[in-house]
């Protein structure tokens, strides 16, 4: 299995745990994606009591370039993508290993519900958000497997690794978001088949502040635009209206044209609504949020895209001067 991390070093020990324990991992390729936090440190620590542990220690290139060191340098037949912050239930490696011994599918996307606080606090609303979308992403994939592969959550995955070789090869997907989708379309067009199965479960571990949010966001923005770019034929184009359709009239000029004041007083209201446990109030202000920054990345990285097109060198966004 291959497991990129980044500055992970509280949670690494927990992630490897339950997989060291399955009998089934034959190998574990950890890829320090030029982190500097002593997560490296800790790999190896654990490694030199267990040979099945590998650690590649890499200079920061993105999840992506992660990967595909790791499926380089693994041997096994099926590679099994762990994300940093999804700790798997026991018997997770080897129930993947069954799902290609039983001829599933060619991708197989395993269950990552929440791990969502027992008692809420203000400032969580990003994961309760994110807790109820999965599971109705993992809903939809239920009643229609065949859109696995075009809505592919990949922090709990598996493929035969010549599969893996091939479509993780290439350029590096341009948006730090959307990553996952690109590599369910790349699946899709060499014609494999993807499933869902909710029998392969490990916990997610997520925690966001509400920038780390905003900067998922915003790169889910961009994403949509160099998605539809590199795959405008199973890709729809980005519509920048879909962020402000259904807003009150007031709204609607702030988002589309980034009012710093407006987007700083809904983000108070956000975080105050929280602070008095409004938690519904917190959340209806997180997801305006939510689609201003999405919208500013989609604008963007049309920006960027239109000017690449022209051939004038297109300059790199700063995300932190939309949240």
């Amino acid at each position: 299995m291959v497991i990129p991390t980044y500055q992970r070093r509280e949670l690494i020990r927990t992630i490897l745990a339950p997989l060291m324990a399955d009998p089934a991992a034959s190998e574990v390729v950890v890829v320090n994606d030029g982190g500097t936090d002593g997560t490296a440190y800790i790999v190896k620590q654990i490694a030199a009591d267990d040979a099945r542990l590998r650690l590649l220690d890499l200079p920061h290139r993105g999840r992506q370039q992660a990967r595909r060191a790791g499926v380089e340098a693994a041997t096994g037949d099926i590679v099994l993508f762990i994300d940093d912050d999804v700790s798997a239930d026991p018997g997770l490696v080897t129930g993947h290993a069954s799902a290609h011994r039983e001829g599933l599918a060619d991708v197989i996307e395993g269950y990552m519900p929440v791990a969502v606080p027992a008692q809420r606090k203000p400032g969580q609303a990003a994961t309760f958000l994110y807790a109820r979308e999965y599971e109705q992403h993992c809903a939809q994939m239920e009643r229609d497997q065949q859109q696995t592969l075009f809505n592919l959550w990949g922090g709990n995955i598996s493929l035969r690794r010549e599969l893996a070789l091939r479509t993780t090869a290439g350029d590096q997907f341009p948006a730090s978001f959307g990553e996952d989708t690109h590599l369910g379309l790349l699946c899709h067009r060499l014609g494999l088949r993807g499933r869902f199965v909710r029998r392969l479960t490990a916990r997610h571990l997520h925690s966001r502040t509400l920038p780390q949010f905003l900067r998922d966001a915003y790169q889910r923005g961009q994403a949509a635009v160099w998605l539809h770019h590199l795959h405008p034929d199973l890709v729809p184009a980005p519509d920048r209206s879909q962020y402000t359709a259904g807003l009150p009239a007031p709204l609607r000029p702030a988002v589309e044209h980034n009012w710093p004041i407006a987007r700083r007083a809904v983000e108070a209201g956000a975080t105050g609504a929280g602070r008095m446990h409004s938690y519904r109030v917190e959340e209806a202000g997180v997801k305006l949020l939510r689609r201003w920054a999405a919208h500013q990345g989609m604008v963007e990285a049309l920006q960027a895209l239109a000017t690449a097109s022209a051939g004038a060198p297109a300059a790199d966004p700063d995300p932190t001067g939309v949240i």
